[in-house]
Parts: C-alpha cells; sequence; structure tokens
C-alpha cells in the first residue's frame, strides 16, 4: 500500500514539474511574441510622428522587423528561456542525401499548404468585402531589394533556426522527438501570425526540425531554410522589381491597340523569360520532391521518432503541453496579431 502511494505521488510530482516547463517554455515565447508586436506598433508610431523621414526610406519596413523581432524582443524574452534546463541533441546517424531529400519534399507540401491559405484568405476577404493583406509581402513591397535579401536570405534563416530549432528543442528533447517537433512546428508557425504563411510555416517548420533532431546539425536546418527562402525572394525580386509598372499600366490602358502592346512587350520579354525559367526549376524541384514523398510512402519509410528521458502519460499528454497559462499566453497572443493582421 505504502510503495503504491509512493509511486503515485512522484509521478503526480512528475507531470506538475513537466507541466510548469512547458509552462515557462510558453511564457518565454508569449513574452517574445507580445514585446515584438508591441515595440512593432510603438517604434512605428515614434517614426511616423517624429522621424517621418525614415519612413520612406527603403530600408525601414524590414528594419522595423529585425530591430523589434530580433533586437528588442528576444534578448528579454531569452532571459525567461534560459532558466529552463537544456539537453544536447543525439545525432542518430541521418546522412546527408536524407537532408537533400527532406529540403525537396519541402516544396511541394509547401505548395499544398499554401494553396489552404489562399482559399481561406479569399473566403475570409469575400466576408468582410476587402481583401486580407499578407503584412510580410507588404512590408517586401516598401522595401528594397538588397534589404529584403538581407532579412528573408539571411537573417531569418540563422536567427529563426536558432530559435525555433536549436533553442526551442534543447529545451523540450528530453519529453521525447515528437514533442519537440510538434512544439517547434506549432510554435514557428504561430509566431508569424497571419494566415497567408501559417500552414506552411507549420509544414516546414515540422520538416525542420525532424531533420535536427536526427542529425543533431544546425547547419543542415539553416541551409534548408535559406533555400527555401531564396526561392521566395527570387519570386518576389522578378515580379516586383523585375517588370515595370508604368510598362504594365500601359498596356492595360491600351488594350486594342495591338502594335502598342508589342512594343511595350519587348521591354518585357528578358523578365518573362527569367520568370519561366524560374517557374521551370520550382517545378522541376516539386515533381522531385513528390517522387521522393510517394517513394517513402510506398516503402513504409514514415518518421520516426525516439523517446525522451522523460515519458509524458498518454492521458495527460494534451494537458501537460497545452494546458498551461505559457503555452496559452502566446497562442492567445499570435491569435491576436493574427487578428490585427485582418483588419
Amino acid at each position: 500500500m505504502d510503495k503504491t502511494n509512493t509511486l503515485y505521488n512522484e509521478s503526480a510530482i512528475s507531470n506538475k514539474d513537466d507541466k510548469k516547463n512547458f509552462s515557462k517554455l510558453g511564457i518565454g515565447f508569449f513574452v517574445f511574441a507580445l514585446i515584438s508586436l508591441a515595440s512593432q506598433l510603438i517604434l512605428s508610431n515614434i517614426a511616423k510622428k517624429y522621424f517621418s523621414f525614415i519612413t520612406e526610406s527603403d530600408f525601414y519596413s524590414v528594419g522595423l522587423i529585425i530591430v523589434s523581432f530580433y533586437v528588442i524582443a528576444f534578448p528579454i524574452a531569452y532571459l525567461f528561456l534560459r532558466k529552463i534546463k537544456s539537453e544536447k541533441i543525439e545525432k542518430t546517424g541521418a546522412g546527408f542525401l536524407e537532408v537533400i531529400e527532406n529540403l525537396l519534399i519541402c516544396f511541394p507540401l509547401m505548395y499544398v499548404a499554401n494553396i489552404f491559405s489562399l482559399v481561406l484568405n479569399f473566403i475570409i476577404s469575400m466576408i468582410k468585402g476587402a481583401p486580407v493583406l499578407n503584412p510580410l509581402q507588404t512590408a517586401f513591397s516598401e522595401s528594397g531589394m538588397v534589404w529584403v535579401l538581407i532579412y528573408s536570405v539571411v537573417i531569418a534563416p540563422v536567427v529563426e533556426e536558432l530559435i525555433f530549432r536549436k533553442l526551442l528543442i534543447s529545451k523540450t528533447i528530453r519529453y521525447g522527438q515528437f514533442v519537440s517537433v510538434l512544439l517547434s512546428a506549432l510554435f514557428f508557425s504561430l509566431f508569424h501570425g497571419n494566415l497567408y504563411q501559417i500552414f506552411y510555416a507549420f509544414v516546414l517548420g515540422g520538416i525542420f526540425a525532424y531533420t535536427y533532431v536526427k542529425t543533431g546539425k544546425i547547419i543542415y536546418t539553416i541551409i534548408m531554410h535559406f533555400t527555401i527562402n531564396l526561392t521566395g525572394a527570387t519570386a518576389n525580386a522578378i515580379l516586383l522589381y523585375g517588370f515595370d509598372l508604368d510598362t504594365l499600366m500601359n498596356i492595360y490602358a491600351n488594350p486594342n491597340d495591338t502594335e502598342f502592346i508589342m512594343s511595350q512587350m519587348d521591354k518585357l520579354f528578358p523578365m518573362m523569360l527569367l520568370l519561366m525559367a524560374f517557374l521551370f526549376v520550382i517545378f522541376a524541384i516539386c515533381v522531385a520532391g513528390l517522387i521522393i514523398f510517394i517513394v517513402r510512402l510506398a516503402k513504409r519509410k514514415f518518421p520516426s521518432f525516439s523517446k525522451g528521458s522523460v515519458i509524458i502519460p498518454k492521458g495527460a499528454f494534451f494537458a501537460t503541453v497545452f494546458l498551461n497559462v505559457g503555452v496559452i499566453l502566446f497562442v492567445l497572443v499570435c491569435l491576436v496579431k493574427i487578428i490585427l493582421n485582418l483588419l
């Protein structure tokens, strides 16, 4: 009788402590999300009121994201996150070829997930009677190409992988690889704070996290993130900076003047050719990724997850990992950010 009670009490203490750890993790990311959102709003208002010349520069929109997210918010959030015990990732022998395959799989799954985002945003735009703007696309359109590339291809892949993969997973890996991958994907997805990115960010975050827990090398996921963002930045560069807006407007304003349209098309032809070549490369990558994904399914090579040193009982999993103050606060502040972006 005494032995049974002792085991029960140890288990209850263990579950309670684990729940506190997940709450601390959630509070750290809650602080990260809240301060990044607040500082972005405060800095933008200060700039518009006192330094209007800065708002007209080609680095303002991207610079605002970098300063509010990574210079102000994260150092403060890290003060909370560093208190949680960290553990190293044990390498499981996944090779570089598997990493390349994972990267290729990212592309078709990312575009499929993006379809859900586009459909959802279309439905919301029909309901509200106005288009739902993509905040990141808006920021990029207001920024110079060099700044967009610096942020999306250099800063974001490095910093986000260090935060959402290396740091977050080091705090959760003792609960098993599945828990780490799930939380990494979910937090990464929610933190983006808009419905244009939420679905494909979850997919990419999951693949990046799975690659990291299997290899133990953060450089692999940084390269994967870099490659994905580079393709997006390249597409943005071609569409936003490659095509002359005045030329397109002139064609739109003279739809019946065939000779004029042909003369204008000569100006657009080099960029149209570049865009077609780019789309062909992306299509080929998607096909390759889809084939690898189908082959893995056919061979039943499903993702496998190693258990951690701490086992959370199945019946207590959701309550322990998600139903705690910290994670709930993080989810709520991310939902607020999503709603603000819909207004």
